[in-house]
């Protein structure tokens, strides 16, 4: 009998899979099938058997159909097959099939049955759909299970696919369910040696569950913020002018996503991306809210384009600067894809420091820059590192030669620096006055909302010529938004270690 909850392949798929290994000859010898089916018992457990057929077509579904009773089965077979019919093109098909089907299977059955008593306390406390929106990012899928269903929850995370290199969703789950119930008893502490125990037997790299842990307890301490669009722009792998697109409506812990597909557009083609985007989440936001911030996670080269004034129609017939109507922002896509786990402990403290301090010791939080310190950007670098400075800022525009990732920005950006802000033309002594009244008269944390008062005035009818605002960029990267590091991943042989 298969075990409850235990993922089974689609029954079309399962005839494909069929169809694949009835090709694959040394299957239906009998030698080499007696071969694999030892191989399987020691790698499954003596229980693995399966009864002879009338017909190499029965025999081969009974084979799928045992595999899928026992926890990595099908994988397994894989193996198997791969080790008595090497580079056979159809095993190769057949992995694929399975890879893109059947989620690893990371828990043996005494884990499962001690995480659904560690759960079954807790079913009444927590909001499990709030807590997968945190734990598992604004594009994971939907849950089939009742907020309240913390058990279907879990059972859903140990089922669900997890992306080539991630994370499995279940234990990142746990640690933002471990963090949400600390001091509520010993069940927080239990939670997190469960998974400590997972993540040694699976010889999982330690850091994956430091930066897990690091961000739960960050999500449930930090406070609440306020709605942003979040807008990633990245490469086209085969056309470096060409750019794919994806769009989501940020609302704390919940999301939805507003515009990810396949295509591929130009710079010029993205703003009416953004202007359907905002429409379309218009309706998703209070009518008296704050407006939103715009942010956009941008590969290094676009960190100094100009989104601030694309345009957008915000369902009108005129065009305005989408940065006169919110507060636009840009964002480090080399950064938020980091898997180095100092640089985002120093990321993560310098944005705690700017939040808690940067008001109090204004003259330590800022660092001016030069021309100079474009001569030497590692001592920058090193001189950047630490709880502060957390912002950096030009007095006039960055020289070309500063904005390289291995010059003076990617220096800022690679210290962990959350915040710069820069104008990118000059504009008289005027700009640079209102660029330092920006940084000095007023608390950090309010520079979006400085820049978007900024923008307004420079757009304002009879403003100067040289105001900032016209070509004012704000990098403003909170790192709490942060995507899982890419680490793999490999299922539990029957007895307890990894599988060879």
């Amino acid at each position: 009998m298969v075990s409850a909850g235990r993922p089974q392949l689609p029954e079309p798929v399962r005839n494909r899979l069929v169809a694949l290994l009835l090709e694959v000859d040394e299957l239906q010898d009998p030698t080499t099938r007696g071969l694999i089916m030892t191989e399987l018992r020691n790698r499954l457990g003596p229980g693995f058997d399966v009864p002879m057929q009338k017909s190499d077509r029965l025999y081969t579904i009974a084979l799928v159909e045992e595999c899928q009773r026992h926890y990595g089965g099908l994988r397994k077979l894989v193996d198997a097959l791969r080790l008595f019919c090497q580079g056979h093109y159809r095993v190769e098909e057949a992995a694929d099939l399975v890879a893109a089907h059947i989620p690893l299977e990371i828990l043996l059955p005494a884990e499962r049955a001690d995480l659904r008593k560690l759960l079954t306390a807790l079913t009444s406390e927590v909001d499990a759909y709030s807590l997968y929106r945190a734990s598992a990012g604004p594009l994971a899928p939907p849950l089939e299970s009742a907020p309240s269903d913390l058990l279907g929850v879990a059972d859903e995370l140990v089922n669900m696919m997890t992306p080539p290199g991630q994370l499995p969703p279940l234990l990142v789950f746990l640690e933002y369910l471990a963090a949400s119930v600390d001091g509520r008893g010993q069940t927080a502490q239990a939670l997190r040696h469960w998974n400590a125990d997972v993540v040694r037997r699976c010889e999982l790299p330690p850091q994956l569950l430091a930066a897990a842990r690091e961000s739960a307890h960050f999500h449930t301490t930090k406070p609440g913020g306020r709605a942003s669009l979040l807008v990633q722009i990245e490469e086209d792998g085969l056309d470096h002018n060409r750019f794919q697109v994806s769009v989501w409506l940020w609302l704390d812990t919940d999301s939805q996503t507003l515009a990810r597909d396949d295509h591929s557009y130009t710079l010029e083609e993205i703003p009416d991306v953004i202007d359907r985007a905002l429409l379309d989440c218009g309706s998703l936001l209070v009518t008296d809210a704050v407006e939103p911030m715009v942010e956009f996670i941008l590969p290094h080269r676009l960190l100094v384009m100009p989104v601030d004034k694309w345009l957008i129609t915000q369902g009108g017939p005129f065009r305005s600067r989408l940065g006169v109507y919110y507060p636009v922002v840009v964002r480090s896509l080399d950064r938020l894809r980091t898997t180095s786990l100092p640089l985002r402990q120093q990321w993560r403290a310098k944005w705690r420091w700017l939040q808690e301090h940067s008001g109090l010791h204004p003259e330590s939080a800022v660092r001016w820059l030069a021309d100079e310190d474009g001569h030497d950007p590692q001592r920058l670098y090193r001189e950047l590192t630490g709880d502060q400075p957390v912002a950096v800022a030009w007095h006039g525009p960055p020289p070309p030669e500063h904005q390289a990732v291995d010059s003076v920005l990617g220096a800022a950006v690679w210290a962990g620096t959350p915040v710069a802000l820069w104008c990118r033309e000059h504009h008289g002594e005027g700009g640079h006055l209102q660029l330092t009244e920006m940084l000095t008269n007023g608390p950090l944390p309010r520079l979006p909302d400085h820049a978007l008062r900024a923008r307004k005035e420079a757009d304002a009818p009879g403003a100067v010529d040289d105001h900032c605002g016209n070509h004012l960029s704000l990098l403003w990267d909170d790192p709490s938004r942060l995507p899982e590091p890419r680490f793999g991943l490999s299922a539990p042989s029957s007895t307890g270690g990894s599988p060879p």
